[in-house]
């Protein structure tokens, strides 16, 4: 076969399979014949040949292809006219995975937004999760981000920023915008919502909150053990987990329990309940009980009251209607106990502003209004006892032990020893002898003196019989 210019030949189109081409063996260093059909084989694809002469080959086997690295994708290069493989794949559109999908490598998305999350769901573009910054992560619904991851690993439910507040406190529900925030935890009708607090890293609670909707009760355990309960009425138990009044402490079963009872229709009290113990008493401290404004100290086991502070300050034992600032009841008795006092530190002490004290003691009732009195006047000078009765005449007694010392009678008369006079003499000492301690001598017969005035010394007695007029008597032994 003579040499001629492929460019010469006569064009066949399009080739049949039999139709031969020259091939140069390279190897062999010599030019050989092969049909097209062979060719076609060795590629094993649908060739079509344009009329400028370039191929088109719509299948091609990836085994017929240069081998590449484990892994790598075929992609088209950057000019877009050729093929390449490579490890890193950038798709510009949608990345549809039928199945499920395994990545060994990190898959890098953009940040996105929470109008446009970076990993949304099919049908729902607005929802989704996105970063709103460098080390930060968040999910968001409805274009609206939703809960927040900050870099320090603070977590925000509806706040974006859950580090702008206290460092304690690490998850923030809500934010300053909203009107109402909340947790809310729920079970079955039968089971229990706990908040918990360990510090150990293991199964131990010692702290907890927690509510139990099978009997309603909301109940607080601190180091291992429960300490307050609410039960269903809404009755407080502090110590017991079985309250009985609104506010309890304690439990009858140890020490007696404190209770605040009432309310609303009830008088509200304090009751103090040791009745469980032998001898045991129950009391409270009421207000209002006995009277509008009235505080009293009430004895439940005996029904009474014991004591009673009226609205205007007066304070009654064994009555509910003191009308003194301090007013022993009919049957009742105060007392100090003996020793420890003097004149300067004495054991029961009444005082006044005003200039006046006493002490009243009095009988009330129809016809009975009696009163006697311990009493110093500061702002006349002056001090003592005093008595008074409305209607009939009584005497003034002081009394030792069991025993009448002295009285002054209705007339005036100070009787001595004598529970009655004899000859109607304002002093009477019902006994041998009147001392006059100390002795006293007048200048003479015209010194200082007033009518009555008796002084005596070792030979006189001396007696006044009128202003400044003195006369004597001497006296002698035998």
């Amino acid at each position: 076969m003579a040499n001629i210019k492929i460019s010469e030949l006569t064009a066949l189109t399009p080739p049949a399979a039999a139709d031969e081409l020259p091939v140069v063996d390279v190897s062999a260093s010599a030019t050989k014949k092969t049909t097209v059909g062979e060719v076609v084989g060795i590629i094993t694809g649908d060739v079509e040949v344009a009329s400028n002469g370039t191929a088109t080959i719509s299948e091609l086997p990836v085994s017929k292809l240069q081998d590449g690295a484990a892994r790598q994708l075929l992609q088209t290069d950057a000019a877009g006219t050729g093929v390449e493989w490579t490890s890193n794949i950038d798709i510009p559109g949608t990345l549809d995975v039928t199945g499920a999908a395994t990545f060994d490598a990190a898959v890098s998305v953009a940040l996105g937004s929470a109008a446009s999350p970076s990993l949304t769901f099919t049908g729902d573009n607005n929802t989704g999760i996105y970063s709103p910054g460098a080390d930060q992560v968040a999910i968001g619904t409805a274009g609206s981000g939703r809960l927040f991851v900050d870099a320090s690993g603070n977590v925000g439910v509806g706040q974006s920023s859950p580090g702008n507040y206290n460092s304690v406190f690490q998850q923030i529900i809500g934010n300053t915008s909203r009107t109402n925030a909340g947790l809310a935890i729920g079970t079955s009708s039968s089971g229990s919502a706990w908040i918990g607090f360990n510090d150990a890293g293991d199964a131990s609670i010692p702290g907890y909150i927690k509510y139990e909707h099978s009997t309603g009760s909301l109940q607080f355990q601190v180091n291992g053990s429960e300490r307050l309960r609410i039960n269903s009425a809404g009755l407080v138990g502090i110590g017991t987990s079985s309250p009985s009044e609104l506010f309890q402490v304690g439990s009858s079963t140890n020490r007696g329990t404190v209770s605040v009872v009432g309310g609303g229709a009830t008088t509200p009290y304090i009751k103090l309940d040791y009745s469980a113990a032998a001898g045991g008493k129950t009391y409270g401290l009421i207000s209002g009980s006995s009277g509008f404004g009235n505080f009293d100290v009430y004895d439940f086991t005996g029904s009474a009251y014991r004591l009673t502070i009226t609205s205007a300050g007066n304070v009654g034992i064994g009555t509910t209607s003191p009308g003194t600032s301090f007013h022993v009841g009919a049957g009742g008795a105060f007392s100090v106990p003996r020793g420890g006092g003097s004149s300067f530190t004495p054991q029961a002490a009444i005082t006044s502003a005003t200039g006046a004290a006493g002490i009243s003691v009095g009988v009330d009732g129809p016809g009975q209004n009696g009163r006697s009195a311990l009493f110093l006047d500061d702002t006349n000078g002056v001090w003592g006892l005093s008595h008074t009765w409305g209607t009939t005449p009584r005497p003034f007694v002081l009394m030792h032990d069991t025993n009448e010392r002295l009285r002054v009678d209705t007339a005036g008369r100070l009787l001595v020893g004598a529970s009655s006079d004899s000859g109607g003499a304002l002093l009477q000492v019902n006994g041998n002898r009147i001392r006059i301690a100390t002795a006293k001598t007048p200048a003479s017969a015209t010194d200082t003196g007033t009518a009555g005035e008796i002084c005596w010394d070792a030979d006189y007695i001396y007696v006044c019989t009128a202003t400044n007029t003195w006369k004597r008597t001497a006296i002698a032994t035998w």
